[in-house]
């Protein structure tokens, strides 16, 4: 299933990649990459992993490292719609 970024998530994967870079540039690179392969990877099993009503109706979760990917799906696509921290789970998003 095609694998879609709401600008948001972009938003999150660049937030991440500046707070990594401070410390490790190349790691920010290879590590937000990860998560992006991570990203396609649900779009083989998008129904595997738990609905998170908690985060909003019809929303999934995966993760990644210490990170949470959520998403929801469409007929056609899955749709990444953040990544956050673990620790930043329970802030409204």
């Amino acid at each position: 299933m095609k694998v879609l970024f709401t600008w948001r998530a972009r938003r999150d994967l660049d937030a991440i990649a500046d707070f990594i870079a401070g410390d490790n540039p190349p790691r920010a690179i290879s590590f937000v990459a990860e998560i992006e392969r991570k990203c396609v990877m649900i779009g083989h099993a998008p129904e595997s992993h738990p609905l998170s009503p908690e985060f909003g109706k019809a929303i999934r979760k995966s993760s990644h490292k210490n990170y949470l990917i959520l998403y929801k799906l469409t007929e056609y696509a899955v749709i990444i719609a953040h990544v956050v921290h673990m620790a930043r789970h329970r802030q409204k998003l």
